[in-house]
C-alpha cells in the first residue's frame, strides 16, 4: 500500500473540514460504505453511496455547530490506512462544546475510498487494520 492512501484520507478530512462536499466526495467511491453502527446515537449508522454521505453529513449540520477533525494519528495496515482522530464541535440545540476520540478504518481501491468503518475501541480498531495491539 502507498502513502497516497495516506493522503487520500488527509485530503478528505480536510475537505470535511473546509466545508467542501463536492471535494470529499471525490475522494470516495460512489458505492462506497460508510459504518459509525458504533455510535449509539447512529442505529443502524451504516450509510450507502454519495447519497448516504450526503445523508450523514446533512445530519451532522442539523446536531453540530462548527464541527471539525483533527488527525491526532495516521498509519497503514495491510490494505487500509488507519486515522486515530478527535472529532470537536458544539451541539447546535445545547450550545455545549464536545470532543470525541475515535479511530476510522479507511479501505481504498484505485484511489478512492471504498469502505470506512468508525470505531470507540482503538485495540478493535488496530486489529481491523490488520496492525498490532
Amino acid at each position: 500500500m502507498s502513502s497516497g492512501n495516506v493522503e487520500i484520507v488527509r485530503a478528505t478530512y480536510e475537505a470535511f473540514n473546509h466545508k467542501s462536499r463536492e471535494e470529499m466526495l471525490e475522494f470516495l467511491d460512489p458505492g462506497i460504505e460508510w459504518d459509525e453502527s458504533d455510535l449509539p446515537a447512529r442505529r443502524p449508522g451504516v450509510y450507502h453511496g454519495h447519497e448516504g454521505i450526503i445523508s450523514l453529513l446533512e445530519e451532522n449540520a442539523t446536531l453540530w455547530e462548527n464541527i471539525c477533525i483533527a488527525i491526532d494519528d495516521i498509519a497503514e495496515g495491510d490494505d487500509r490506512v488507519i486515522a486515530f482522530i478527535r472529532a470537536k464541535g458544539r451541539g447546535r440545540n445545547t450550545g455545549i462544546d464536545v470532543e470525541l476520540a475515535s479511530a476510522q478504518v479507511w479501505t481504498i481501491r484505485d484511489g478512492k475510498a471504498v469502505h470506512v468503518r468508525l470505531y470507540l475501541d482503538r485495540e478493535e480498531a488496530l486489529q481491523a487494520a490488520g496492525l498490532k495491539v
